[in-house]
């Protein structure tokens, strides 16, 4: 995407979420890390909830949980659809690290389960949890 900021607003527009300052510096901000994850922390304050919610409901972002450090919390990290292709996704539930990978077996049991539903499959992806071989000493 050369121009991904009116690219942004073009695609805002279209959903028909608007061209509001928020949602638009959310998809910016998730566009220029979009070979990472990143909590709502990272965001300003004013940032709600709710728009993060619209916007993985319209498909712009993902969402995805993990069990943290203490075991009771869980956090939720965020990655935007634009400009990236479908991956998998290694879930470190002590020190919460994310590692991304390349699954063809997934995209294939994906294909052929859209096949069977006769669904269209816009975004795929797929999450294990678990411990990373840090934490487990390996």
């Amino acid at each position: 995407m050369k121009d991904y900021k009116h690219t942004i607003g073009s695609i805002l527009k279209k959903t028909g979420i608007g061209n509001s300052a928020g949602y638009r510096m959310i998809l910016e901000y998730a566009y220029e890390n979009k070979h990472r994850h990143f909590s709502m922390k990272e965001l300003p304050k004013r940032t709600h909830r709710s728009q993060m919610d619209k916007l993985v409901d319209f498909g712009l972002l993902t969402q995805s949980f993990y069990v943290g450090k203490n075991k009771r919390h869980i956090s939720t990290v965020y990655q935007t659809t634009l400009g990236t292709k479908s991956h998998s996704h290694l879930m470190c539930n002590e020190c919460g690290s994310i590692t991304e990978y390349d699954n063809k077996l997934a995209k294939e049991l994906t294909k052929k389960i859209a096949e069977y539903f006769k669904f269209e499959v816009d975004y795929m992806e797929h999450h294990i949890s678990g411990r990373c071989s840090k934490c487990t000493g390996r």
